[in-house]
């Protein structure tokens, strides 16, 4: 048995997807072709393949994303496509692609890995951790509420993608975990282009018809009930109570166009959203997806990057003595504030060291110092390190 894990070659790339299509038949051939042939990012080695006595029997698919992070931006290197043939399973093989995926996204650089699956013990034994988005969802009040009669609402139309666009970039600048959205991004992960009018779209118009907002959504039938899922939503720049009322509108002109009795929300929960699914939800009941897991692709990498934003927080707000350790796939690493220096060392095993998915909730914003440590003097030392940030979201369109 010759077994070799390698980047998939050029003339491989239809057997490549023959494999994906014949595991994951539900998704059709678009779906994996745009991998191949339509990701601006995609280099033969971000393929990883398994070839067993030269058959393609296994197979891993980088995705190389720019993920925003305040005012940063991280790289971000997704996993996809993680697939075995059904009769080549239980051999080590695609653990051996895995692995030769990691090395290639911690020799390019990476901040981060991240990926979704419904089997979390399969990836935590090499590092990666469950990562929790809040959600929410509840049932529909009878009546619905009134949207706001100063802003309209109808289907989205290809003529708007432009400003579709601008205001995604705009709403979503510095928010935790939203890609950078290419053309081709549009058109082949989001599925928007000029050429025609787009599906499961609401925007929202001001007095003079112009896009102002917009709201992407799915709906299916489940045991005679008609449910409804906003997977995102867009604003353009306004005051708060204006935000919320556009919000709302959107949300009740939804519900009652496509008669939807129960409602989930994929999207940021800033405040007005907030507000406004309390008014269409007769008890709005928070849950977490935790179909999401991260990982860290270097002990040192990322922290060191970080810290001169770190060092100039701490700066600003008077240099609180502290010390925090957090793990790593790599061994532990701990900031430590002592006098006019902040400091980035490893560690040894041992207690007081806060799990990598805390880490990865403080970067991203999904949970506050006092939600994860009740030390006090650890709690002010964090606030100094990680500070609040626009509530954040993973888009269901931005799948991978």
């Amino acid at each position: 048995m010759d077994f070799e894990v390698r980047a998939v070659r050029p003339e491989e790339r239809e057997a490549c997807l023959e494999l994906w299509c014949r595991v994951w038949s539900e998704n059709g051939r678009a779906f994996f072709h745009r991998y191949l042939y339509a990701d601006d990012t995609w280099l033969p080695h971000y393929t990883q393949v398994g070839v067993l006595d030269g058959k393609i029997v296994s197979a891993v698919q980088i995705v190389r994303r720019k993920v925003a992070c305040g005012e940063m931006w991280l790289t971000m290197g997704g996993l996809a496509n993680v697939s075995t043939l059904p009769e080549y399973r239980g051999q080590g093989f695609n653990t051996a692609c895995l692995q030769r995926a990691l090395a290639v996204m911690e020799a390019e650089g990476m901040d981060f890995s991240a990926l979704g699956t419904g089997i979390p013990g399969y990836y935590e034994r090499i590092g990666y951790t469950i990562f929790p988005l809040l959600e929410v969802e509840g049932a529909v009040r009878q009546p619905l509420p009134s949207g706001s009669a100063d802003i309209g609402v109808r289907a989205a139309r290809a003529g708007d993608l432009p400003t579709i666009q601008a205001i995604y970039a705009d709403y979503n600048r510095h928010r935790p975990l939203t890609f950078e959205r290419t053309q081709s991004y549009w058109r082949h992960w989001i599925g928007l282009s000029e050429e025609s009018d787009p599906k499961g779209m609401l925007v929202g118009l001001d007095g003079e018809g112009r896009v102002i907002a917009y709201l992407c959504y799915n709906t299916f039938e489940r045991e005679g009930q008609r449910y409804g899922e906003v997977g995102e939503i867009g604003l353009a720049d306004m005051e708060g109570a204006r935000s919320e009322r556009v919000v709302l509108t959107l949300l009740t002109a939804l519900c009652w166009q496509e008669e939807i009795r129960f409602l989930r929300a994929h999207i940021a929960l800033d405040p007005e959203v907030c507000s406004a699914l309390e008014q269409v939800l007769e008890k709005p009941i928070p849950r977490y997806n935790r179909g999401g897991m991260l990982r860290l692709l270097h002990r040192t990498e990322l922290f060191q990057k970080l810290l001169p934003h770190f060092e100039r927080r701490w700066v600003e707000q008077g240099r609180p003595a502290g010390r925090v350790g957090f793990e790593t796939p790599y061994g532990p690493i701990a900031l430590e504030g002592a006098g006019e220096a902040l400091i980035l060392k490893r560690m040894e095993e041992g207690e007081g060291i806060l799990p990598q998915v805390h880490f990865f909730q403080l970067l991203f914003g999904t949970a506050r110092p006092h939600h994860l440590t009740e030390d006090r003097a650890q709690q002010r030392f964090l606030d100094a390190l990680f500070p609040p940030r626009k509530a954040p979201v993973f888009y269901r369109a931005d799948g991978f």
